[in-house]
């Protein structure tokens, strides 16, 4: 911003209730990522929203200029938040309210920037069995129209917004998710164990193809796959681990530290997606020097680059499999892609992503401000 100009945005509201309720999860380790990096920054005060009766880390209340407790959603945006909002707005104003999870309520009398991580219901809508629940998805992907200003996590995720929401593009802008990656030294004393999956058991993050190649005896002479995230819990994982004890090992929804020590004893990062609106695990993988192997849809190729391995979301379970013993047969090629991995994720820092949003913010505040001129 240039320092001739008006500062637009002095105090920035947060919405940090998906840190705290899903700490374990995408979308939750997300919101928690840009609090703690919003915090640092010093152009504007941060008033974080938390839920009641939730235990929230020490730093948020001595770093934020207020840390002020609201009811957990219900039903996301559609019924209690618009009134919440409203209602706390009031009382506790801001310059520009971010919401970083579960839509954009009615009403809300701030500038709104929402952030949209992917229409996966609209582009792959088996995603989501059952009708009832994709309509309601649907509908909390419309309500990113109410915002003053679409926060796009990858070019594919912009353009979806775009062409599968009709969201006008001079209201989208992208600003990457980010990592943080370990010092050089773990990536290089870890020794590489595995292969890992990370994700849901959603039926477009397709997990059953890679627990049919590794239940399979070609595969024996592969690495495990180890399955972390709520993937663990689906009936086919269920199911291999038990046949296949020593070929699939299933950890679940584990804390940051854990999922950091998997990265960095993994060979490779598998996602068989039919769709990502960013694929942060292949982000992660690389940043502590595992090999992405991935299809080439959605917002993957932005992420995995020239750093990945690319399979065609038509290739059988088997492709997945070659593509492993690959790597592991041509060490050349598992460097390469290794090395290349690291320095795209060096360049993608959290603090790049909250830079990005600090002009979104100012943006969106000037709009409003123009608005009612």
């Amino acid at each position: 911003m240039n320092g001739s100009e008006p500062q637009l945005v002095r105090t920035l509201g947060f919405d940090a209730r998906a840190a705290l309720l899903d700490a374990n999860r995408g979308i939750g380790r997300v919101t928690a990522e840009l609090a703690s990096c919003l915090l640092t920054r010093h152009e504007f005060e941060v008033k974080l929203f938390v839920p009641r009766n939730t235990e929230v880390p020490e730093r948020w209340y001595r770093e934020a200029a207020a840390v002020i407790e609201l009811p957990q959603p219900r039903r996301g945006a559609f019924l209690w938040d618009g009134p919440v909002w409203r209602w706390i707005m009031r009382r506790r104003p801001v310059d520009v309210l971010h919401l970083p999870a579960w839509g954009v309520p009615p009403g809300v009398p701030v500038p709104v920037v929402s952030t949209l991580y992917d229409v996966t219901p609209l582009r792959v809508p088996s995603a989501i069995p059952t009708t009832r629940t994709r309509h309601r998805a649907v509908q909390r992907l419309n309500t990113h129209r109410r915002a003053t200003l679409v926060h796009a996590i990858s070019k594919a995720t912009a353009w979806d917004a775009s062409h599968a929401l009709g969201i006008s593009p001079q209201c989208v802008r992208v600003a990457p998710l980010g990592v943080e990656p370990p010092p050089p030294a773990d990536c290089e004393q870890h020794p590489r164990r595995h292969v890992l999956f990370v994700g849901g058991g959603d039926p477009h993050k397709r997990v059953d193809i890679l627990l049919e190649a590794w239940t399979s005896p070609e595969a024996l002479d592969l690495p495990p796959l180890v399955i972390a995230g709520a993937a663990a819990t689906a009936p086919a994982a269920l199911t291999a681990a038990e046949a296949c004890p020593d070929r699939v090992s299933l950890v679940g929804i584990v804390d940051q530290p854990h999922l950091a020590e998997l990265y960095l004893e993994a060979h490779a990062v598998l996602l068989p997606s039919l769709w990502e609106g960013y694929g942060l695990p292949a982000l992660e993988g690389m940043a502590a020097g595992a090999v992405p192997v991935v299809t080439p849809r959605g917002a993957l190729p932005e992420v995995g680059a020239d750093a990945a391995l690319y399979i065609p979301a038509a290739a059988p379970p088997t492709a997945w499999a070659e593509a492993v013993r690959r790597l592991m047969e041509n060490d050349t090629l598992r460097r390469r892609l290794a090395t290349r991995g690291q320095q795209l994720a060096s360049q993608r820092s959290w603090q790049a992503t909250t830079d990005r949003l600090a002009d979104i913010y100012s943006e969106a505040a000037a709009r409003r401000r123009t608005s009612r001129i």
